[in-house]
């Protein structure tokens, strides 16, 4: 696995814009079969409100890979389709600010 992110400046006032991108190498399963190598790109973005709230959105999986990890004992099948491109968006509370 290879995990790569860079962070710059957004759009807008304090905000912050994210790039990660993971690559995965073929991994063997249990039963002795391969799952392809996959690489997938994620974009986030926070921006401050205030010293307590944040605003926070992004996507994984942007280019929508199609990609399987590798099952434990626990499951019947030999490997797990993963999450095609999904997005969140939220508001977050901070307890305690610096």
């Amino acid at each position: 696995m290879a995990k790569a992110r860079i962070s710059v400046p957004g759009p807008t006032l304090r905000s912050v814009i994210s790039v990660e991108g993971q690559f995965l190498s073929s991994r063997a399963t249990l039963a002795g079969a391969r799952v392809p190598a996959a690489a997938t790109i994620a974009v986030s973005m926070v921006q401050p409100l205030t010293r307590a709230w944040e605003l926070f959105g992004g996507a994984n999986n942007v280019l929508d890979a199609q990609y399987a990890d590798p099952a434990s004992s626990e499951h019947t099948q030999d490997a797990i389709p993963q999450n095609g491109r999904r997005a969140r968006l939220g508001i977050r509370w901070q307890l305690s600010t610096p």
